[in-house]
């Protein structure tokens, strides 16, 4: 199913169907796919940029005006810069260039950058904005006269009122009268530019080194255990924050120790993340530390009735 923006552009009768606007203001459709996104529940600000991205992205291939001359875009793709996206969304310029590589990581978009621009493709822009308006509209356009409204706009009948049916029908939305206020706690969610990552709440986050260790610190889980589930990385990327910040340890140090627990007979089953890594840090160091001196458990006891050494020692 999908939404309508009410953006919605002037159309004639006899273009009714036609696609919309390349000046970016016209209507979009949004797919409800992106609810199926990764991230939907846990990154607002990947969520806000991706909406963007939709909205944003050629419908139709053709050229478009820019400040270097006519461009040539596919469909789906579009012009645009880290800092020119962070003044349309408000969203930090360093956080921009993180979700960027996320979403190429993702297979999302592919980018083509140089000095002064960037060509960014929604490289499956036909999951989330189909080529063209749905039947019932159509049908409804060619049947019924169009009704005309304040500005100029002109939107067939049948999908006003289809429009206003689907939302007063669905239980799960409510009008403006009934919406609950969140709560003040998720109203008030810390704003951190710094942070790649955070949990709903804002409580809970860390910066994108801090999750590149927390991404790098599950593959060492998943080569020990191939059906581990993918953790929460906010909370992962706090704890490794919480490292850093309060224990003094830095990203090396932490991924090494991890890296050493993971083959050691005893612990490889019991530090499995960041959280047990920094419970059991001192104890960890010391056996690692041990390990390394020749002094653990596993090297064999000395013998001082042993009188080997003294072979070949004049006296």
């Amino acid at each position: 199913m999908n939404l309508a923006y009410s953006n919605v552009t002037p159309l004639r009768p006899d273009k009714a169907a036609d696609r919309p606007e390349a000046t970016g203001k016209g209507f979009a459709l949004l797919h409800r796919k992106i609810m199926e996104l990764p991230f939907y529940r846990t990154d607002s600000d990947a969520v806000h940029l991706w909406i963007h991205f939709i909205l944003s992205a050629n419908h139709a291939p053709g050229p478009v005006a820019t400040e270097f001359g006519d461009l040539l875009c596919r469909r789906g793709e579009f012009i645009t810069g880290r800092h020119t996206l962070a003044q349309e969304t408000g969203i930090d310029p360093n956080r921009i260039k993180y979700l960027l590589l996320k979403f190429e990581k993702l297979g999302m978009i592919s980018k083509e950058s140089n000095k002064k621009f960037s060509k960014i493709l929604v490289t499956k822009y036909d999951d989330y904005q189909q080529k063209v308006v749905p039947t019932d509209c159509h049908q409804s356009a060619n049947a019924i006269p169009l009704t005309a409204r304040a500005g100029g706009e002109v939107v067939p009948t049948d999908c006003h009122q289809s429009a206003t049916n689907n939302i007063t029908s669905n239980t799960n939305v409510l009008d403006s009268s009934q919406r609950i206020s969140p709560p003040a706690a998720q109203q008030e969610k810390p704003q951190r530019p710094e942070a790649a990552i955070q949990s709903s709440k804002g409580d809970k986050w860390g910066t994108a080194d801090d999750l590149k260790a927390a991404e790098w610190m599950f593959d060492v889980v998943k080569a020990i255990e191939p059906s581990a589930r993918k953790p929460a990385f906010a909370g992962w990327a706090n704890d490794i924050r919480l490292m850093r910040e309060k224990d003094g340890r830095d990203h090396r140090d932490m991924c090494s120790l991890f890296r050493w627990a993971s083959q050691d007979s005893f612990w490889c089953g019991n530090v499995l993340c960041p959280a047990k890594l920094r419970e059991k840090w001192s104890q960890l160091a010391i056996k690692r530390d041990k390990a390394k001196s020749g002094t653990g458990t596993g090297k064999p006891v000395l013998d001082f009735n042993n009188t080997d050494w003294a072979e070949g020692l004049q006296l």
